[in-house]
C-alpha cells in the first residue's frame, strides 16, 4: 500500500538552513554564523585602513574603495602611481586610473581571502549535510509521490455516482 511519509524533520532542517531566496542563513550552522561575523570585522577593518589612507593620501573627495579580483583596493591616477606602493589589478578604460591594493593591506586581504574560503568549505559542508538527508530520504519521497499521484488520478476521475431505478 502507497502511503504519505512524514517529510517533517527534514523539511525543517531545509527551513532551518536556506531562507525564501535559496541562500544560506547566517545561523544554518553556529561555524558559520562565527565565520560571517569574522568576514565582516576583517571587511570594516579593511576598509577602515583603505579609507584613511585615502585621506591621508589627500585623494580627491571622489576617491573610494572598490573591489578587484575580490581584494579591496583604490583608485590612483596613472601619474601618482609611485605615490602608492601596492599592487595593480586593474587599470581603468580610459587608462588614467589603476586600481591598486596597497601594500599596507596586502596581509588583511590574504588574510581576508583565507576566512572566505573557511566560509566557502563551511557553506559546502552544510549543503553536502543537507543532500544526504535528502538522498537518505529518497525512498520515502518516492513513495509519497506515488501516493499523489493516486490522490490526482482519483480527483481527475471526479466523484462516482450511481442512480437507483426502482
Amino acid at each position: 500500500s502507497v502511503g504519505l511519509a512524514d517529510h517533517g524533520a527534514l523539511t525543517a532542517a531545509i527551513d532551518a538552513a536556506i531562507d525564501g531566496a535559496g541562500e544560506l542563513r547566517e545561523d544554518a550552522s553556529p561555524a558559520l554564523r562565527a565565520l560571517r561575523r569574522e568576514l565582516q570585522a576583517q571587511r570594516s577593518a579593511i576598509l577602515s585602513q583603505l579609507e584613511s589612507l585615502l585621506r591621508r593620501g589627500g585623494e580627491s573627495a571622489d576617491a573610494y574603495v572598490t573591489l578587484r579580483a575580490e581584494r579591496y583596493v583604490i583608485p590612483v591616477r596613472t601619474e601618482h602611481a609611485s605615490r602608492v606602493p601596492g599592487i595593480v589589478h586593474d587599470r581603468s578604460a580610459s587608462g588614467s586610473t589603476l586600481f591598486v591594493e596597497p601594500l599596507e593591506v596586502l596581509d588583511a586581504n590574504n588574510e581576508l581571502q583565507r576566512r572566505r574560503d573557511a566560509e566557502r568549505r563551511e557553506m559546502l559542508r552544510i549543503l553536502s549535510e543537507l543532500t544526504g538527508r535528502i538522498a537518505a530520504d529518497r525512498a520515502a519521497a518516492a513513495a509519497s509521490l506515488e501516493a499523489l499521484e493516486v490522490v490526482d488520478e482519483m480527483q481527475a476521475r471526479g466523484p462516482v455516482t450511481t442512480t437507483f431505478t426502482p
